[in-house]
């Protein structure tokens, strides 16, 4: 018997998710008017709580992919897919704490949050597609290779393997991928071994032809994770501790510890 394996979220299901969050968003806001002031006011009570779950299931999202690159599951597809549904449901919950108001500072946020939603789907229904038949074209390009370019590839992975021996002998080279453990316990040896994956990418990656999209999505996926959630730290410590800062002389309605 076959053994079965985990598949990634569906592309109908994602589709259907991202559908459903867009026009709950959509009627949230096309009757926003008719509902009580509390829904005008991104720190009443209601909208706090939508802010401060979206926000929990937000970092949920970056709890999934630390797991899955600490190794600490086996299931990483399965923390993929934790990551895109909770990253959507958060979206949707902090969106609707916002309450519409994007002349201040926190709009600067549901940018950097638009942007991540928008580049992530970009890159599960274009990116990961044009990926699988780069990597799969991957064994004609060695075919045409010159021989010169042959030799570079194997010293290249012939320092891998004798880099892996010394701080991780059990693994294979081809199927070995560097986690958060690794960067912890053997820096040094990571710096290394990072690097000579980049040369044997540069040296396969002239083969191809990638736009600019395709080589750095995940490289700005990442800083636009930081900058967001760099920027809600910030938000909820100046909400909470200065108070009357952001209020700026108009009432304080919203929980907080100090004005």
């Amino acid at each position: 018997m076959k053994k079965k394996q985990s598949l990634s979220i569906q592309d109908r299901i994602l589709a259907y998710l991202i559908s459903i969050a867009s026009l709950s968003l959509f009627g949230y806001f096309s009757f926003l008017h008719l509902l009580p002031s509390m829904w005008h006011m991104p720190g009443s009570p209601v909208l706090y709580v939508f802010g401060v779950i979206g926000s929990l299931f937000l970092s949920v999202s970056i709890l999934f992919l630390l797991l899955k690159r600490t190794n600490v599951s086996k299931k990483p597809v399965f923390w993929f897919n934790c990551h895109v549904v909770t990253a959507v449901i958060g979206s949707v919950l902090v969106t609707i704490h916002s309450s519409g108001h994007l002349r201040y500072a926190p709009a600067l946020l549901l940018l950097a949050l638009l942007a991540l939603t928008l580049l992530g789907v970009f890159a599960r229904f274009y990116i990961s597609k044009r990926n699988a038949k780069l990597f799969a074209s991957k064994i004609e390009v060695f075919h045409t290779m010159e021989p010169h370019e042959k030799e570079k590839i194997e010293l290249i992975i012939s320092k891998k393997e004798k880099l892996l021996l010394s701080f991780d002998p059990d693994s294979e080279e081809g199927t070995f991928s560097l986690s958060l453990k690794h960067w912890f316990c053997h820096p040094i040896f990571s710096i290394q071994f990072y690097n000579l994956v980049r040369q044997e990418n540069s040296c396969i990656r002239k083969k191809f032809e990638y736009n600019f999209f395709i080589r750095f999505w995940r490289s700005i996926h990442i800083s636009l994770s930081i900058i967001f959630f760099l920027g809600l730290i910030a938000h909820i410590i100046v909400v909470t501790f200065f108070a009357s800062y952001v209020s700026d002389g108009s009432d304080i309605y919203w929980w907080h510890i100090s004005k």
